[in-house]
C-alpha cells in the first residue's frame, strides 16, 4: 500500500467512526480510494481532522511565499508512520487546502525520556 493510500484510509476510517451506518471494508483499499475520490463533501470534516496530522516532525517542510507550512505525521492503520506538509495561513483570501499534497512513508524512532527540572530562587 502506498503512503497516499494509507492517508486516504485514515480519512475514511475517521469518517466511518462518525457514520456507523456506512458499510465499507476499510481494508479493501480499492473501494476506499474510490469512495474518497468520489466524495461529494461528506468527508470534509474527516479530511480537515486528518490534514493537521497527529504530531509535528523535525523534517524540513516544503515552502511557499504565500502560505506557512510544517511537516506533520500520523500513524497509519497498519502501524507504520506517514508524513506530509500541512499548509496553513495565507490571509483572508488564502486557500492552503488547494496546495499540492505529497504524502510519504516515515521511519519513527520513539523514546520515552524522564527528566527532572529544578528551578531555584533566592530567599
Amino acid at each position: 500500500m502506498t503512503a497516499e493510500q494509507k492517508y486516504i484510509q485514515l480519512v475514511v476510517a475517521d469518517h466511518l467512526g462518525i457514520r456507523q451506518d456506512l458499510q465499507l471494508d476499510i481494508n479493501d483499499i480499492d473501494a476506499v480510494v474510490d469512495f474518497y475520490e468520489n466524495d461529494d463533501g461528506d468527508l470534509q470534516d474527516s479530511k480537515e481532522a486528518i490534514r493537521e496530522g497527529e504530531c509535528e516532525t523535525n523534517i524540513e517542510p516544503s515552502w511557499s511565499r504565500h502560505y506557512e507550512s510544517k511537516s506533520v505525521a500520523a500513524q497509519a492503520l497498519d502501524g507504520q508512520w506517514i508524513g506530509w506538509t500541512f499548509w496553513y495561513g495565507g490571509g483572508r483570501h488564502g486557500c492552503p487546502r488547494e496546495m499540492g499534497f505529497d504524502v510519504y512513508d516515515l521511519d519513527c524512532k520513539e523514546e520515552e525520556k524522564w527528566i527532572t527540572v529544578r528551578t531555584f530562587t533566592k530567599k
